[in-house]
């Protein structure tokens, strides 16, 4: 009789052994491959057979998503979409101006004035940077007032220097003023 139970108990432990150690000594089952990234298609749990303890979790394929986004405001969804549709402006400006442009952008303080950064300081580079600009019709993408900046000489501590400005009245009228 002893003998008996002491066979039950081992076979009971080796098992209990057995059950234990296999999801670390066995390799995972590769995660099945998905064919369309619909929200219904998930990733199958894995067969547990009967007295299967659960193995360690596998993870999921998808790619983090970050923090969820607070929802925008009303002005900052007027600005998104003005920014989009400054897009075209943008890159017309940089079409046409070519080399002599460094960059375009609206001003950090105000988003109704319009950065341009001119490759070199030359004579009457602004006025031609402000034909261009005008033949674009940056008044009609919300700008109001432009910033013209022309390049320091090698060693200054400022990269650039405002040149001059071109603001428009309420007619929409613009005028150019050097600084």
């Amino acid at each position: 009789m002893k003998a008996a139970i002491l066979a039950v108990v081992a076979i009971v432990v080796g098992l209990l052994v057995y059950v234990l150690a296999r999801p670390h000594v066995a390799a995972p089952p590769p995660a099945p491959r998905q064919t369309s990234a619909t929200p219904s298609d998930s990733v199958p749990a894995p067969d547990r057979g009967a007295g299967a303890v659960p193995s360690q979790a596998q993870p999921e394929s998808r790619a983090p998503t970050g923090p969820i986004a607070p929802p925008r405001t009303a002005e900052e969804k007027e600005l998104d979409a003005i920014e989009q549709r400054r897009g075209a402006l943008y890159a017309r400006l940089h079409l046409d101006m070519g080399a002599t442009l460094v960059a375009v952008r609206p001003s950090d303080a105000d988003a109704a004035t319009l950065d341009i950064y001119a490759a070199a300081d030359s004579p009457g580079n602004a006025l031609s940077l402000f034909k261009v600009a005008q033949q674009a019709n940056v008044g009609y993408y919300g700008f109001r007032h432009i910033r013209f900046f022309a390049p320091n000489p090698a060693g200054s501590m400022e990269k650039f220097h405002l040149d001059s400005e071109a603001s428009a009245d309420e007619s929409g009228n613009w005028s150019i003023f050097k600084k």
